[in-house]
């Protein structure tokens, strides 16, 4: 083993990455278009959640677009993900809300729960498509369920497919 006797002096000073320009200029590889829409002081945070609230806009609206949804006085102002198209309704995820009022606190809590999922068993993945709908991959990477209109459909089917592979499921 050699010793060297570098000093701080005597080290080559680290050179700063630098951005290389063609980085910039390449573009991202999926389209999302953002719109804003100014909606009456009685409309709730809760009526923009409903699908059918949108139901004028099936057409115009993509799996992915970004919805900003502002009232006249400004007391709501939420920020929505199209996740699904259907006949007639639009559904959407909340992904901020900027400010709410007090009517608006169901709603928020109803999201809050919503997302208070089982815990799905390690290896499983649960993921949303136009094909599938939600659908659960296991440890494989196959999908084992499919068809749910819910996300946690999706992930109760998951901890039930777990069971059943592992032999530790009800027997009927």
């Amino acid at each position: 083993m050699t010793e060297t006797n570098e000093t701080e002096t005597d080290a080559k000073p680290r050179k700063a990455p630098v951005l290389n320009v063609n980085q910039l200029t390449v573009s991202a590889d999926y389209l999302r278009t953002n719109y804003q829409i100014t909606v009456g002081d009685d409309v709730t945070l809760e009526d923009v959640l409903r699908p059918g609230f949108w139901a004028h806009h099936t057409t115009k609206l993509k799996r992915g677009d970004l919805v900003d949804v502002v009232s006249e006085d400004l007391e709501l102002d939420a920020q929505l993900r199209v996740i699904r198209i259907g006949e007639g309704l639009v559904h959407t995820r909340l992904r901020f809300v900027g400010n709410a009022r007090d009517q608006d606190a169901d709603a928020l809590a109803g999201m809050e729960e919503a997302e208070d999922l089982p815990e799905l068993p390690a290896g499983y993945k649960v993921a949303f498509n136009e094909e599938y709908q939600w659908h659960v991959y296991d440890v494989n990477g196959l999908v084992v369920s499919q068809g749910w209109d819910e996300k946690a459909e999706a992930h109760d089917a998951a901890v039930v497919h777990y069971a059943e592979a592992n032999g530790t499921g009800t027997e009927e």
